[in-house]
């Protein structure tokens, strides 16, 4: 009798101590992405009062030299359009169509199959593809492992799939 109300005890212990350790995770994780969604709301109030944008339906980060808020949305004439808001309060906000580049679709497909890519560099597994800017010019980020599994990223032009460099990790 004895050993069982031992074991209860145990596990009852056991329990409080990972429910504790839960809790503390769940409190780190949220004071760690606090200043990012921060981020993202400015970023989105900037966005809303200076474009034409008047509905966000995606909200992505992108960082390279500068850093991004890259939203995804539509203006008052419902067109889909991208606006890329920098985080430097200086840098003005870029505002392009969607039908203005390349759509994802057609990203992947030029990297499957049409890119020069030496034959160790070509993507093995793609992981996400997202867009960016790179020297005032609108990109789309794509990120893969390689033939070698490297993690890398290459990066190609939003308008007309030039890449620009891929990157090896």
């Amino acid at each position: 009798m004895k050993g069982f109300k031992l074991k209860k005890a145990l596990l009852y212990g056991l329990f409080l101590v990972v429910l504790f350790i839960l809790g503390l995770a769940a409190y780190v994780y949220q004071s760690a992405s606090n200043p990012l969604r921060a981020e993202e709301e400015s970023a989105l109030e900037r966005a809303l009062a200076e474009t034409p944008l008047v509905k966000a339906e995606k909200v992505d980060w992108f960082h390279y030299l500068d850093q991004y808020v890259v939203i995804k949305g539509k203006n008052r004439d419902g067109e889909n359009i991208i606006v890329w808001v920098p985080k430097a309060k200086d840098k003005d906000i870029t505002v392009k169509k969607e039908s203005e580049g390349l759509t994802e679709r057609e990203v992947l497909a030029m990297v499957r199959e049409g890119l020069a890519l030496k034959d160790d560099q070509r993507p093995k597994e793609i992981v996400r593809v997202k867009l960016g800017m790179i020297e005032n010019t609108p990109v789309y980020e794509i990120s893969y492992i390689d033939q070698k599994g490297r993690y890398s990223f290459l990066y190609i032009d939003f308008y007309e799939g030039n890449w620009y460099r891929v990157y090896n990790l």
